[in-house]
């Protein structure tokens, strides 16, 4: 009983809320182990707890916030962590990232990218809301430029990973 609760609130609040759950999953498995390993400075725990903290801001007030509290926790909590890593090059050096945590870490991110984007959770709909013979109406057409955005992605990510497997030695690999 308190469990739905929990959700029916969550859910209440809107995708950046939703978007707190794997985020933090993500933050406990790349960035917190980066900020407090062994070496790493003042200037990368300061940006993990800021990360943290950003991650958390959608729950002070949203509706003084509104959408800008979505806007900053993404942002706030991406650059952090980024700013994190980046002032702690050793804690993620090829010979210490092993394989499961690299793979959860992956999870986590992807997890947390997809609930930033997608809309948000919605409560069980309403009966007399639902009509069952109106035709679906798209919004919008797309640009006619997007398949070449398309297409030039897959094509970049592609050259990247071939660049990755042509390696000569397994450290400049990843």
């Amino acid at each position: 009983m308190r469990a739905g609760r929990i959700v029916e609130r969550v859910s209440a609040l809107g995708a950046a809320a939703q978007a707190s759950v794997p985020g933090a999953y993500a933050w406990g498995v790349t960035v917190a182990p980066a900020a407090w390993a062994r070496g790493a400075s003042a200037v990368s725990r300061g940006a993990a707890v800021a990360a943290l903290l950003s991650l958390g801001l959608v729950f002070v007030d949203p509706r003084r916030l509104g959408g800008r509290a979505r806007v900053v926790s993404l942002w706030g909590f991406v650059l952090s962590s980024a700013l994190a890593w980046s002032s702690a090059p050793s804690a993620l050096a090829p010979l210490r990232v092993d394989a499961p945590r690299g793979l959860a870490g992956m999870l986590g991110w992807a997890l947390f990218a997809l609930a930033s984007a997608a809309p948000a959770l919605q409560g069980a709909r309403e009966p007399g809301r639902v009509t069952e013979d109106d035709g679906l109406v798209p919004r919008r057409r797309l640009a006619r430029g997007d398949a070449l955005y398309v297409a030039c992605g897959v094509v970049l990510a592609a050259a990247l990973q071939a660049a990755g497997w042509g390696a000569a030695t397994p450290e400049r690999a990843l």
